[in-house]
């Protein structure tokens, strides 16, 4: 669940990567063991108990943040059978315009969020668990500037905001689309083909018996063991 996220992302020597555990976990042996061919920083930030959602486990990063350059948030439940290089490299590039990205897949049912759009196409609002259209998110969302987020957070936590008494990342969109700032989407393709979940048993074993785990399985393994380890 971490490995397998990481492995969608472009990653530069400049950019950092923050991987945000729980205290006892112990995944610092990790990097020694799967994450020392990763080319950039890597910084593992230990929380000390449960968040009050997903939104509240970003904030835990935000010592570690440059507020003013791009930043990228990955769930650690689901793997992309697509390349988002080109999801990445908008963010990288659009320095001179401030704007959220979030990327989408065509899905139905209630353990998604979902992008609302207007007549006109624009997208007006993104909801938690409640299908109000099939464009539903991924799990990855971006920002030209990390500050874009974190003054979203803030707006969401002082209106107390919360989806099943937790603060969600995809909701927080709306306080940016409130302030006139562009919001763009990324499609990958359908939950099933081109996005798969790890973070149910079910979903799991569903993926481990599945033509992408087979065909990805070895590319994976190239990427991050260590060069002298034959498995």
């Amino acid at each position: 669940m971490i490995i397998w996220p990481i492995s969608n992302l472009p990653i530069e020597p400049d950019d950092s990567l923050i991987i945000v555990t729980k205290r006892g976990d112990d995944l610092e042996p990790i990097r020694s063991a799967w994450l020392q061919r990763i080319p950039c920083e890597i910084t593992f930030v230990e929380m000390e108990s449960l968040s009050e959602g997903p939104a509240s486990t970003v904030e835990a990063t935000f010592g570690e943040l440059d507020l003013e350059l791009p930043m990228v948030v990955l769930n650690s439940d689901q793997y992309v059978n697509s390349t988002l290089t080109d999801y990445i490299e908008h963010l990288r590039n659009s320095s001179d315009q401030d704007f959220g990205s979030i990327v989408t897949m065509f899905a139905t049912g209630t353990k998604w969020s979902y992008i609302g759009r207007n007549i006109d196409g624009g997208i007006e609002r993104v909801v938690e668990k409640q299908q109000i259209s099939s464009e539903a998110t991924v799990g990855i969302y971006g920002w030209t500037r990390a500050q874009l987020f974190v003054d979203s957070l803030e707006s969401m936590k002082r209106a107390d905001f919360r989806i099943n008494n937790e603060f969600y990342v995809a909701p927080t969109f709306n306080y940016l689309i409130d302030k006139g700032i562009k919001i763009v989407t990324f499609d990958v393709g359908s939950v099933g083909q081109s996005v798969h979940g790890l973070g149910t048993p079910e979903d799991f074993s569903k993926f481990l018996t599945s033509e992408v785990f087979r065909s990805s399985l070895t590319s994976i393994k190239r990427s991050f063991l260590p060069q002298n380890v034959n498995t």
